[in-house]
């Protein structure tokens, strides 16, 4: 897994802030720990991956006809990335069924029968890239609670934005600055 990442977190540098910011999230949410069922680092660091992998292989399908195809990074913000994956975790991802895998440019497919867990079918899973046979996503018994917070924190979001340009018009009247649109869903401590 170690030369997969390494090499993915060199040529997509939003793997990293985006990481960072999510687990920061999960983290206020005591979400964070796989032992209380929530989403560990590693599957946190694999959700991010699959996302920007199937971002990227979209993005790259539009602009297929464009001389600009090669400079893909130019066309994902931060922001927008962060929105994409509190949507498609949040509201999109079908946890019963599918299985997410990393290796060979990343695919969602169906889940395998090893993975199903009696009782828990909607279960994150996540195929780890150096052994087919482990799920990383399986501790994570509580995922419906992150997905909660995760489609929550889109609707914030997504709400916030939608206000924002009237707010920075009726704050530059008064002088003063607005809020910043992430301050809707994390705080600094």
């Amino acid at each position: 897994t170690g030369i997969l990442i390494r090499e993915i977190m060199s040529n997509v540098p939003a793997v990293r802030p985006l990481v960072i910011l999510i687990k920061y999230f999960l983290s206020q949410r005591d979400l964070n720990e796989t032992y209380r069922g929530g989403m560990g680092s590693h599957c946190c660091l694999m959700t991010v991956i699959s996302m920007l992998q199937h971002c990227r292989r979209n993005l790259l399908q539009r602009l297929s006809n464009r001389e600009i195809a090669g400079q893909v990074e130019d066309y994902e913000d931060l922001g927008s990335l962060l929105l994409e994956y509190f949507d498609l975790y949040g509201h999109r991802f079908n946890y019963a069924k599918v299985c997410i895998r990393l290796t060979e440019g990343g695919s969602y497919n169906s889940k395998p029968s090893k993975f199903l867990e009696k009782g828990r079918p909607g279960l994150l899973c996540v195929e780890n890239p150096e052994d087919a046979d482990l799920d990383i996503g399986k501790g994570s018994f509580a995922i419906a609670r992150v997905r909660k917070a995760f489609s929550h924190s889109h609707r914030v979001l997504m709400s916030k934005i939608a206000r924002y340009e009237s707010m920075v018009n009726a704050y530059r009247k008064d002088g003063r600055v607005p809020d910043s649109i992430l301050a809707a869903i994390v705080t600094s401590k």
